[in-house]
């Protein structure tokens, strides 16, 4: 960029401040019927990869793929992996709906992510007593 360098993510080594606003508007993207549709799964590919930040700024995790709605061909959510153990307990994978996304470029930004997502322990089943 002129005049100022590149802006990249706060608290990532070698960057500062948030990137401008999305690049690319992927929410509710369409997988068929699109006269363009190689283009789509090109540019829809791009997105994978890509690190996931909340508005905070803090590091969730990479993109690992996409989840799509495969009756309406079009994309509902982001599948981010190994997620950042302080936001995830235990680091564990989440689906990130579509519309937790505020814009999409070299990196996600979400406008929207819990504090903390913790896993819920199986509901206790009751042993099953033979009758008499």
């Amino acid at each position: 960029m002129e005049g100022g360098g590149e802006k990249g993510v706060a608290g990532t080594p070698g960057k500062g401040g948030l990137p401008p606003g999305p690049k690319i508007s992927y929410h509710g993207a369409r997988i068929r019927g699109t006269r363009d549709g190689d283009r789509t799964l090109e540019e829809i590919s791009e997105i994978v990869g890509l690190q996931v930040y909340t508005n905070q700024g803090v590091f969730l995790g990479n993109v690992n793929n996409l989840v799509v709605d495969v009756e309406n061909g079009a994309v509902d959510g982001l599948f981010v992996g190994e997620t950042n153990p302080l936001l995830v307990e235990g680091g564990r994978a989440v689906s990130v709906p579509y519309r937790w996304i505020q814009s999409v470029g070299d990196i996600v930004i979400l406008r929207y992510f819990p504090k903390r997502v913790s896993l819920k322990k199986p509901a206790a089943v009751p042993a099953l007593v033979p009758e008499k």
